[in-house]
């Protein structure tokens, strides 16, 4: 018969009655499982905490990963998901960066004026961890807690281009620091930079946002230092090597696929499409400013056969009328050559010698 398994009753309540839905309360109890210092627990915890056997244990968290509330690592052990950030700061207190990352963005929001955030990855999405609002009352909105695309703003650029578990160091991007303007929200604009933890593995992304009305291309150039000196000491704090971002210090700037809102203030005008190349066997186009060759002339037609003239009856070669009572030639003929003095042959026959007198 199986032995039953020591509960640990700082973690796990006293299961109440059987009055509900049986999964929903077998999933509860493996969230309650987690403790205060537990970052994460193996397998073998978690069924010994729930008094569930592992199969069933199994499928459970294959639901919950489904809705971001477990969160499978790499050494197959398993921590609590972003999204019971809505449900308390459980989440917080098992990754114990508020000791850290809090100090870190409130100086950067006394430093720059602009609200400052600190994102992780949560597979197809971010999530804001800590948050720090600007004194401005005109600001980027974001809270504590919530969930934004990873393929849009500065933060989650970085978040996926400085994944070690997706990109060899060798190949990030020559800029730590990304700008984006009006890339998640129309009218604001971002500064992010990544934080590494122990192994150079990506803890996550520090990021400073506010309207791109007062985040011009200058003030951005003056917030950018700032923001990879901070990445530099939370990285520090976090047991990372800060030596990748001080390499990288200058800032990598994406603009937004709208014009209207993309464009970075004083930023230069995108690069003209090449022109079309000409058809074969077409003469190249003149250079600029070199004078242009004279138009070619229209090809000449070929100038028709002229048709034989026809002369009319009663007309001589020289033009002149014939005589009165003379006989012309015959109607619709051609007159030719007079004949030949002494004869009446044809037109070029010799002429009869002359007879000698006998």
């Amino acid at each position: 018969m199986r032995a039953a398994p020591k509960r640990n009753s700082e973690s796990l309540p006293t299961r109440p009655a059987q009055s509900g839905v049986a999964a929903v309360e077998r999933a509860l109890a493996i969230i309650n499982a987690f403790g205060p210092g537990d970052a994460s627990l193996s397998l073998h915890d978690l069924a010994t905490r729930t008094d569930m056997y592992k199969s069933t244990v199994l499928r459970l968290i294959a639901t919950l990963e489904s809705a971001h509330c477990i969160q499978r690592l790499d050494d197959g052990r398993y921590q609590l998901g972003s999204m019971l950030l809505h449900w308390g700061g459980l989440y917080q207190a098992s990754l114990r960066l508020d000791d850290h990352v809090l100090p870190v963005l409130r100086e950067l929001v006394r430093q720059t004026g602009e609200g400052a955030s600190f994102f992780t990855r949560e597979r197809d999405v971010r999530v804001c961890l800590f948050r720090v609002d600007s004194p401005h009352s005109l600001r980027d909105h974001v809270r504590t807690g919530d969930l934004l695309p990873l393929d849009r703003g500065a933060a989650g650029r970085v978040l996926l281009d400085f994944d070690p578990a997706r990109i060899r160091e060798q190949d990030f991007p020559a800029s730590a620091v990304i700008a984006t303007v009006g890339e998640r929200e129309p009218g604001i604009a971002a500064v992010a930079a990544p934080v590494f933890g122990p192994g150079q593995t990506l803890r996550g992304a520090l990021a400073v946002s506010g309207p791109s009305a007062r985040l011009t291309r200058s003030t951005i150039d003056e917030i950018a230092g700032t923001l990879v000196a901070a990445a530099m000491e939370l990285t520090r704090r976090l047991g990372g090597n800060p030596a990748p971002l001080a390499a990288r210090s200058h800032v990598g700037r994406r603009r937004a696929p709208s014009r209207r809102h993309g464009k970075l203030p004083g930023a230069p005008p995108p690069p003209r499409a090449p022109p079309p190349r000409p058809p074969p066997g077409a003469p190249p186009p003149p250079r600029r400013g070199a004078p242009r060759p004279p138009p070619r002339p229209p090809p000449r037609r070929p100038a028709a056969a002229a048709a034989p003239r026809r002369r009319t009856a009663g007309r001589r070669p020289g033009g002149s009328p014939p005589a009165p009572g003379s006989r012309g030639p015959a109607a619709g003929r051609v007159a030719g050559p007079p004949p030949a003095p002494g004869g009446g042959g044809p037109p070029g026959a010799a002429a009869p010698a002359p007879r000698t007198p006998g």
